[in-house]
């Protein structure tokens, strides 16, 4: 019996992880871009000082040493090997995925639907946002620890799962509500208190209080001078991102908000541009499809009383976890899918409660259940390829190969020169043209780095450095937009 279902879990992982490589296959070609050029400077370390320099924190941005810094050691260590970077990603991903199907399988006793659940997790669309990017291993490692933290408390093995909270408080500043979660599990009695729970409980609880005071002198500067990470207590804002994030977590695309003034008005004329295309339409449609099928199905099991007091209580539980992980970024302007990542299981694991309800019912209730994986896995293919574009990933990563690509024809002629200018061959340049897309696509002069190392080189941009500086080398910004070389 052992050995039958570990080979049950060997096929159904080797399945599930084979589906998201070929799924998120595009992830392994993106360069880096945007932040990830500040963490490749950030994370140089030329002896031991400078590396336990990491975990300092008193920085002007967010404390998250092991994501951003020594991630990002590591990567400058292996030769900014991209390869072996996304494979990692990947691996810390899947491994993930494997503690969160422990995890569940613990709680609900129940293979069938731990396997379900993770599925639909692990294949959604919204992972876009964690896979590609780099820098968004933030995500995926906190991601990861949390959920391994969660099952070796619940298992009592609360040496690993201290490990495992401490990283993901290193790796980014929301695993500070893991104990919430904890007490959450023993307030809805989805796991039985006992006095070693207790004492762990304390000590998670003592811990996020010490890493608390650890994020404050970074949060309290990011949160003050940058726009994008100031708080703002207005409840329109609050109300509105809200929406949005539980939008996006039912599986809404991203660029919905910029074309919605109101989600109760009329989508703005630059919307039906997009449906013109092909794999937009088929993708609404089938969003569409899915959520009246689950609609149909969700009342049939309330008709028939398969959905109990006590998962009435699970789901209370799943909104308030969803709302305590996204919480900490409504009152901000900054709104990204890539939040999602923590929220989202807790939207998934409710979904996989209506369509493992339905599949235990026999008759036209188990064929909605396929009906409605069917469906989640069309949407998932095509939400992807949606969102591979309405992300820019690809686009960023393009401009960023196309800058390596230029600078490697041209080292020798760059190399001797102190400055690099990058021309505007017009006026009135637009956000996403010329000289002003570059400096946002490199982070200004952070590429510099990842091209030459501990190099003194400055940069100009056209778009506000209007004076060549003397001796500088000229590129046209749009030759490098355009990949010409």
């Amino acid at each position: 019996m052992i050995k039958k279902r570990r080979l049950n879990n060997f096929l159904f992982f080797s399945a599930l992880f084979l589906l998201i490589v070929l799924f998120f296959n595009k992830a392994f070609a993106i360069n880096f871009f945007l932040d990830d050029f500040f963490f490749l400077r950030i994370g140089r370390a030329n002896n031991l000082i400078e590396f336990i320099r990491f975990f300092s924190p008193f920085k002007t941005y967010f404390y998250r040493p092991l994501t951003t810094e020594i991630f990002y050691f590591f990567i400058n260590d292996s030769g900014k090997n991209l390869l072996i970077a996304h494979m990692f990603v990947f691996l810390i991903y899947f491994c993930g995925l494997i503690f969160l199907y422990l995890l569940l399988l613990k709680i609900s006793k129940n293979r069938f639907f731990s396997y379900l659940a993770v599925f639909l997790y692990g294949i959604s669309f919204i992972h876009v946002f964690q896979l590609y990017q780099l820098a968004t291993f933030i995500e995926v490692l906190l991601f990861t620890l949390l959920v391994a933290a969660c099952y070796f408390h619940i298992n009592t093995n609360f040496f690993l799962s201290t490990i495992c909270f401490i990283g993901a408080l290193l790796s980014k500043e929301t695993a500070i509500f893991f104990p919430i979660i904890l007490l959450l599990l023993y307030f809805f009695r989805i796991e039985h208190f006992s006095k070693k729970n207790t004492f762990h409980l304390r000590l998670c609880l003592l811990i996020a209080a010490g890493f608390y005071f650890l994020y404050r002198p970074s949060l309290s500067y990011l949160t003050t001078t940058e726009p994008f990470y100031r708080l703002n207590w207005n409840l329109k804002l609050i109300t509105n991102n809200l929406m949005w994030y539980a939008f996006w977590s039912l599986g809404f695309p991203n660029f919905l908000p910029n074309y919605l003034t109101s989600i109760f008005s009329k989508p703005l004329p630059e919307f039906w541009k997009l449906w013109k295309i092909l794999d937009y339409r088929i993708f609404f449609y089938l969003l569409a499809t899915y959520y009246v099928v689950f609609f149909i199905t969700t009342i049939f099991l309330i008709k028939k009383r398969l959905l109990t007091k006590k998962i009435l209580s699970l789901y209370s539980f799943f909104l308030i976890a969803f709302l305590l992980f996204i919480g900490p970024t409504l009152p901000t302007v900054h709104r990204w899918m890539v939040r999602l990542t923590l929220p989202l299981i807790f939207i998934i694991i409710m979904q996989a409660i209506i369509i493992y309800g339905a599949y235990r019912k026999k008759g036209v209730c188990r064929y909605f259940s396929f009906l409605l994986i069917g469906l989640f896995i069309l949407i998932q293919i095509f939400g992807i390829r949606i969102h591979e574009d309405t992300s820019v990933y690809l686009l960023e990563s393009k401009i960023s190969t196309n800058v390596f690509t230029y600078f490697k024809i041209h080292r020798n002629e760059i190399f001797n020169k102190d400055n690099i200018y990058f021309r505007d061959q017009k006026k009135n340049i637009g956000p996403w043209e010329g000289s002003r897309k570059l400096r946002d696509t490199l982070h200004g002069k952070d590429f510099i780095e990842a091209l030459f190392p501990n190099g003194n080189k400055q940069v100009y941009f056209g778009y506000k450095d209007k004076k060549i500086p003397s001796g500088a080398y000229v590129i046209n910004a749009q030759d490098i937009l355009s990949g010409k070389k």
